[in-house]
């Protein structure tokens, strides 16, 4: 018994050694304001009362799926939702691939530095928060996840 306390301690201080990052923001909770390094093509998102931040890499074939869900989302929405996608990806690579949804309501910043994904938390894509004018974090999680339900019922 003596020897599981002590490997149970020694695991314990082993994983406080690395810090534990959440890859998400409490509800309610205010981020910070979006300072993209670049827009694709130099469009800006206009403005909306609901965001969705999305946080995406080519290389990932869910963020992909993510992107058509996302647009149905915006059209049913009127000028109610933009969706910002966030991505460390270069132009060339990414550029093809949201050809089709760009849009005033759907705009991509690029983030190569990644100071947007650390200011988050976010470690792993997709991953996606929808908040308000005031940016405070309405929901939050996959962005395939996110439903006109919820869109429709965001204050």
């Amino acid at each position: 018994m003596k020897k599981q306390g002590f490997f149970l301690l020694l695991f314990v201080w082993a994983i406080s050694l690395f810090p534990l990052r959440a890859q998400n923001a409490a509800l309610g909770q205010k981020v910070p304001v979006i300072q993209a390094e670049a827009w694709l093509d130099g469009i800006r998102p206009a403005s909306a009362p609901l965001t969705v931040l999305t946080f995406f890499t080519v290389s990932n074939p869910v963020c992909g799926q993510t992107l058509e869900h996302l647009h149905r989302l915006t059209e049913r929405a009127d000028n109610r939702l933009r969706v910002i996608v966030v991505t460390r990806d270069d132009e060339a690579k990414i550029a093809p691939l949201m050809a089709p949804y760009l849009s005033p309501r759907m705009a991509v910043a690029f983030d190569a530095g990644g100071k947007i994904f650390k200011s988050l938390g976010v470690e792993y894509v997709p991953f996606g928060l929808l908040i308000d004018a005031r940016n405070r974090v309405l929901w939050q999680g996959n962005p395939l996840r996110l439903t006109e339900k919820i869109v429709a019922t965001a204050q």
